[in-house]
């Protein structure tokens, strides 16, 4: 009982001197929710500096760089599979993947303005007559679908 206190003071006083981060404050400091966190945990991604042997972790000034870069590559657009690749594979062609990330957000925009102007000519058009004309919405959703499966198998081919 005493050697387990002992321990736990250990490991309580190496946390504190090596500014590790309980996962709540570790979640305060980079925005990512605990939950978050525990998943990237499961999933290999982000895994803590440290688990005591009642399971809470303690996050370090790396996990916190990664964190960063997690968090970078998932806003401009990629999924956790591609960070995952991203990051565990050090001659991954990072360079390449965000120019085609940077093409496909392009393409995205394209197609976000295309949505629009359909979108206001269904609302002049709805002023006027009173009627929403839904085949010509319905085809600009499936554009969104297709543009965006594009994107995906293209990313998928090159990686």
């Amino acid at each position: 009982m005493i050697a387990i206190l002992l321990i736990e003071i250990l490991l309580t006083k190496e946390i504190v001197m090596n500014n590790l981060w309980s996962t709540a404050e570790f979640s305060k400091l980079t925005g990512l929710s605990i939950r978050a966190l525990h998943y990237y945990d499961e999933e290999g991604v982000l895994i803590p500096h440290h688990k005591n042997e009642k399971g809470f972790r303690y996050y370090s000034h790396e996990d916190f760089l990664l964190a960063q870069k997690i968090t970078t590559l998932k806003y401009v657009g990629f999924n956790l599979n591609q960070i995952k690749k991203i990051l565990l594979n050090p001659d991954f062609d990072l360079l390449g993947s965000l120019r085609l990330q940077a093409n496909a957000l392009r393409e995205g925009v394209a197609q976000m303005n295309k949505g629009l102007i359909v979108v206001e000519e269904s609302i002049k058009h709805y002023t006027i007559s009173g009627e929403i004309d839904w085949q010509r919405l319905s085809r600009v959703l499936k554009t969104f679908k297709i543009s965006h499966s594009d994107f995906g198998k293209e990313w998928a081919e090159r990686n």
